[in-house]
């Protein structure tokens, strides 16, 4: 059942915050307590670029868990109350939209043991249903701090609850919000030329690593400096190279018999300047037949 109502909007300072601002202020009780009424971080009809930093506080003692997230509508699930086996309340929401993809770092300090919830949703006008199969939670911190690092794409919204275990569950809480753009990504192939394939595995008679190119030029950043780390989890050593160019050889996979069972992973990174870069996974089938995967992108 879609809810007859939308999220509500609690902005600090009771104003859309502008592009370069941090929400800063106290959200006064019950502001945040519902997941249609949160503290946003973003504008809903013109949502702009997430500043830096944003922070706020508020005393959640009076919080409450819904038994429906569609109050004061219906037809909705109960709020989420446990992080693995630890059951949490008193909980307050905030809600973003990320304008471009990164990592959202969440603490929180207050007078409680905190917990962390992060969960995606569609659009807080049209699709505010929240998405729990995709959600996570941390409570790793056993003392009043606790921090969340996730990953976000561009042109979506996501939903953090914040909820207390133990006695007391809510009280005054400081809730902060760090956004890092993603870095760049580093446009790189895998080359595999094959010499062999049987029932005894494959050999290569050449591996490398190297930048792309389009129309005879390279694209994206250049990759020198960057680490080349061939992780093998069955069958093969691991080793680790550093580009120094826009290219590197993998020599010592050549001629190699990669026999049935044998899995790699290839894998490019670079710390500075930070970049990511492309990982392939490589295995070889019963039938002695590599397989190369589709590059996901890694670090940063």
């Amino acid at each position: 059942m879609r809810p007859a109502s939308v999220l509500a909007i609690i902005v600090l300072a009771g104003a859309a915050l502008p592009a370069s601002a941090a929400a800063q202020g106290q959200v006064d009780p019950p502001g945040g307590d519902d997941y249609f009424d949160p503290v946003t971080l973003s504008n809903f009809d013109d949502p702009q670029p997430l500043p830096t930093d944003s922070d706020f506080t508020a005393d959640t003692t009076k919080y409450t868990v819904q038994a429906d997230m569609f109050e004061p509508s219906s037809g909705g699930p109960p709020e989420p109350h446990k992080c693995g086996k630890t059951v949490y309340a008193k909980t307050i929401w905030t809600v973003f939209r990320a304008d471009r993809d990164g990592q959202m770092t969440i603490d929180t300090a207050g007078d409680f043991d905190a917990v962390i919830g992060f969960l995606p949703f569609g659009d807080p006008r049209h699709d505010p249903a929240p998405n729990l199969d995709d959600g996570v939670c941390i409570n790793d911190s056993s003392s009043h701090e606790e921090q969340l690092r996730v990953q976000v794409q561009a042109k979506h919204w996501y939903a953090v609850q914040v909820g207390g275990t133990g006695k007391p569950a809510g009280g005054p809480v400081r809730i902060q919000f760090h956004f890092a753009p993603a870095p760049p990504a580093l446009r790189m192939a895998l080359a595999l030329v094959r010499r062999s394939t049987t029932a005894a595995g494959t050999r290569l008679s050449k591996v490398v690593v190297s930048r792309l190119t389009k129309g005879g030029k390279a694209v994206g950043p250049s990759p020198s400096g960057a680490i080349v780390k061939v992780l093998c989890k069955r069958g093969c050593p691991s080793k680790t190279f550093t580009l120094k160019g826009d290219a590197v050889r993998i020599g010592y996979l050549e001629g190699r018999l990669l026999r049935p069972g044998t899995k790699f992973l290839v894998r490019v990174t670079r710390s500075q300047p930070r970049a990511r870069g492309p990982q392939w996974t490589l295995s070889v089938d019963r039938h002695g037949k590599l397989h190369v995967s589709r590059p996901t992108l890694v670090g940063g």
